[in-house]
């Protein structure tokens, strides 16, 4: 395994959609069009939807971006507010989001 350096400015996403019931294809549309805005991004380097075949009812995204610079511009984007704030969210039971930076091992 190679050791991250500590200067590695990656800022990471876990966000974990719990999807009401009725919804799950409605959210994933919604958020397959964030996936494809998001990866298009400059700073983006990484937007990953994945689904649990054990808990169908949760969505995982998976996203990372060069700095927080890019994440915050990110969050500001158009198609963030109106899709991932505004019509998902209706969607959702809940969500959980998880800021993760690289783990520095020397």
């Amino acid at each position: 395994m190679n050791a991250q350096n500590h200067t590695d400015n990656r800022v990471s996403i876990l966000a974990i959609y719990h999807i009401k019931q009725g919804q799950k294809l409605h959210v994933k549309s919604l958020m397959q069009e964030m996936a494809d805005a998001s990866s298009n991004e400059s700073g983006n380097l990484l937007y990953q939807l994945n689904i649990s075949d054990s808990q169908p009812d949760k969505l995982f995204i998976f996203e990372t971006y060069e700095n927080q610079e890019a994440l915050d511009l990110h969050k500001q984007s158009s198609y963030y507010q109106n899709i991932v704030a505004v019509k998902v969210a209706d969607l959702l039971a809940c969500k959980e989001v998880f800021i993760l930076n690289p783990l520095s091992i020397s």
